[in-house]
């Protein structure tokens, strides 16, 4: 976040760099001071030497060396000599003072003791020859170093030094108040006039943006002014543009709107009148199914020949692929809606999977395939739909039975750990020696009402139904679904879901005997309108010994009732003509109500198998909900449960 103006940051960063600059200017000016300086010493080094030649000469002729000690002393209390050497044939003869032997700077005394310079000072110097003219002859007796150093230089131009830092600040502080001056006259000012006026403009004033009395002798300034009022129209054109289009936007919108929810209407009655559609066929279907399959169970029941059994079991397996394929159907719905849900119970796990496998290996064999299973799962309990479980097994058996027309089918199973130790992995695999499957057809093999290969409905048949239900059951039980097929060699279906292990309290398992059907005794209302599944409930019921009468609609039912007739149980069917099944049950609980009279158990058999549908036979007062078809082990169960065992002949 900025919290700074523009002026202070222009002020400070003009101020800095103005300092950096004088800085340096004033740092070459002390620079180039010292420098003269320091070649003035040197010439007053060099004239020194026409003072001091002449004595010094005179008393190296005369080896005068205490009269040479007062000629250094002199010469060393010169302001600008700090050090005289005198040596002769490249030896030290004499010194005095600050002098250099070598790279070590040394201080001598009158006495001619010494030691070592341990100052930072730079020295410099000035030497020349001693000469003596004897007899008119120039005579060398040794050189003569004159030593200066940098702290004679500093001295003499500390004022010189302060002259020039006083005159830097003084030109800084007058120069930076000249440019703080002009800078808030030319610039700070007409800024802060221009951000007032552009604080004001709103959307609602763009059009009237105009900087008058603007100073027009900054053409900057008066160029972002200008660029401002151009703004400010190009502004108010965008919002015309704007405006117009968000108008048009919100006429789309509502049209949408509209349109959207025109389309969310008919998707709720399309989907309103697929459930519809669904349970109608349901019903019909399994109607004439439920009359189809209670005469098969009936037959079965009588002395047939071989040749008729086998007539017979075909004719019962194709009762049972129709029935199978009404369930998938109904499934996928279910689980489309997310309507699906499962009810584990707790099975031995190693026994049900066993059970489930093997009851198909007759159907392979029949084809003249082998079979082979692998099953290696521990003998514990677990929490498992095994009917769910058993419809994935089923349509990857029957799947591959119906694809594979040579050689076998092999089933495996194994568990896994889980995500947790309450939990178990089922993964299986059913591996099978078919037809196989193209690489590019197995992405879209588990699309509802979709094959691989249309020609394989042709071929093989089949409505592609179960291999989505496989997936959409696998991934509602936390597992997944894939395959690995090669054409002509055959394809591998794995498959893994989790399941629960239950605490041991909850780890017993009740399994009920298969029960032996005998015969019971009673007399029972049967309200059904179609007469096929009248005549296959009366044959049904005749064989358990049990007496019936027919009601061909709620309304005949009730009125039996309503007669007096005792009856130890009531069959509803539940969409009847004139008086349908809900209601005759409503009428029957309310007039036990009225009269006081005992509760009478009523049994719904439905063609509905919507859990919706169910549950609905339960609130209207129904104690049971039986689906159509239903076989004689079902009906025994339930009628066992209300109906006392028939006396045994004498």
């Amino acid at each position: 976040m900025i919290r700074e103006s523009i002026s202070t940051q222009l002020m400070r960063w003009v101020f800095f760099w103005y300092c950096i600059v004088a800085l340096t200017v004033t740092g070459i000016q002390v620079f180039a001071e010292y420098q003269d300086t320091q070649q003035s010493i040197q010439k007053e080094l060099a004239s020194y030497q026409l003072i001091f030649d002449q004595v010094v000469g005179k008393a190296m002729w005369n080896l005068d060396r205490d009269g040479l000690a007062v000629i250094l002393n002199s010469m060393v209390n010169v302001p600008v000599i700090e050090g005289v050497k005198i040596s002769r044939e490249d030896e030290l003869f004499m010194a005095r003072g600050r002098v250099t032997e070598g790279t070590t700077t040394r201080i001598y005394d009158a006495q001619f003791d010494s030691h070592v310079d341990l100052s930072n000072e730079t020295t410099f110097f000035h030497q020349y020859p001693i000469q003596y003219n004897y007899s008119g002859s120039t005579l060398a007796l040794g050189t003569v170093t004159l030593y200066s150093s940098s702290a004679v230089v500093f001295s003499r131009v500390k004022t010189g030094f302060l002259y020039i830092f006083i005159n830097a600040i003084l030109k800084t502080v007058a120069l930076w108040l000249i440019f703080l001056w002009v800078s808030k006259r030319v610039l700070i000012k007409p800024l802060k006039t221009l951000t007032r006026k552009v604080q004001d403009i709103n959307f609602d004033n763009l059009q009237s943006i105009n900087f008058e009395n603007q100073d027009e002798s900054t053409q900057e300034m008066y160029q972002l002014h200008l660029a401002f009022v151009e703004m400010g129209h190009k502004l108010s054109q965008a919002k015309k543009s704007v405006e117009s289009f968000n108008n048009k936007l919100e006429i789309k919108v509502t049209e949408r709107t509209a349109q959207l929810a025109l389309e969310k209407d008919r998707a709720i009655k399309a989907e309103s009148i697929k459930a519809d559609f669904l349970a109608v066929i349901s019903h019909e279907i399994r109607t004439p199914l439920n009359g189809m399959m209670g005469m098969l169970d009936i037959l079965a029941r009588e002395n047939l020949s071989e040749k008729q059994t086998r007539q017979l079991m075909v004719a019962k397996r194709s009762a049972d692929d129709l029935r199978q394929l009404m369930n998938d159907i109904l499934d996928i719905s279910q689980l489309e809606a997310n309507e699906l849900t499962l009810h584990p119970q707790p099975v031995g796990l190693s026994n049900t999977l066993n059970d489930m496998v093997n009851s198909y290996a007759n159907l392979l064999h029949e084809k003249g395939l082998s079979f082979t299973t692998n099953i290696q799962v521990d003998t514990q309990t677990v929490l498992m739909d095994e009917n769910r479980v058993r419809q994935i097994i089923h349509n990857l058996l029957t799947n591959a039975c119906k694809f594979t027309l040579s050689g076998g089918v092999e089933f495996h199973c194994y568990q896994r750990l889980g995500a947790n130790e309450n939990t178990i992995q089922l993964a299986c695999k059913v591996v099978d020696t078919g037809v196989g499957i193209l690489p590019e057809h197995i992405e879209k093999l588990f699309q509802v009402f979709t094959q691989a290969d249309s020609s394989h409905t042709r071929r093989f048949g089949g409505a592609g139904l179960g291999l989505t239900l496989v997936k959409k059951l696998c991934e509602t039980m936390g597992g997944k679904v894939w395959v690995e097929s090669q054409i002509e060699q055959g394809s591998a279906f794995h498959f893994e879901i989790n399941l629960t292990v239950p605490p041991v309290q909850q780890a017993h398992l009740i399994e009920p005997p298969t029960p032996i059907i005998t015969p019971l005794s009673g007399h029972i209302l049967l309200v059904e309108d179609n007469l096929i599944n009248q005549e296959v409930m009366k044959d049904m019921l005749a064989d358990l010994n049990i007496t019936c009468d027919v009601a061909n609609n709620g309304q005949e039912g009730f009125a039996l009732i309503q007669s007096g007739q005792h009856y130890s149980l009531v069959i509803m069917d539940c969409q009847m003509p004139v008086m349908d099944g809900y209601d005759c049950t409503l009428n029957i609980r309310q007039w036990e109500h009225d009269q006081g009279l005992p509760h009478l158990p009523i049994v719904a058999l439905t063609a509905n198998t919507q859990q919706s549908d169910l549950q609905k036979c339960l609130d209207v007062g129904m104690d049971q909900a039986l689906t159509k078809p239903i076989d004689m082990q079902t009906i025994y169960r339930v009628l066992s449960e209300y109906l006392s065992a028939a006396p045994a002949a004498q």
